[in-house]
């Protein structure tokens, strides 16, 4: 069980004469809970933050998601979660992808079962 956390925001794009953020910070806390169910709400917190606020690519932060306080991964632009590597201040990112169940999938699923 781990605590997880991320705070979502967004930057001007200078491309479009944008210098400062177009939305405001939102932290996200998940109490302790399974980690694969965490980064399946992180996953669905930045693409709602990400949509409701029109964010495109020159605006994105990729957001750091801290698993009990230690950097796990970034989601990128496409709401891909990514692995980090090290801790505390100290970390880079990872070219290795967290595999996390598409949550279109689930969708799907819930939509078959309500047509049949």
């Amino acid at each position: 069980m781990s605590s997880v956390t991320m705070t979502l925001s967004s930057a001007g794009n200078p491309d479009f004469g944008q210098y400062a953020p177009l939305s405001p910070s939102v932290k996200i806390v998940i109490g302790k809970t399974d980690l694969e169910e965490a980064m399946r709400l992180m996953i669905q917190y930045a693409r709602d933050y990400r949509n409701e606020w029109e964010l495109g690519g020159g605006n994105w932060t990729n957001p750091i998601v801290y698993v009990n306080k230690v950097p796990y991964a970034y989601i990128s632009y496409n709401m891909r979660a990514w692995a980090t590597v090290g801790n505390g201040n100290s970390w880079e990112v990872d070219s290795v992808e967290i595999k996390v169940d598409d949550w279109r999938y689930d969708l799907l699923k819930e939509k078959e079962q309500s047509i049949a």
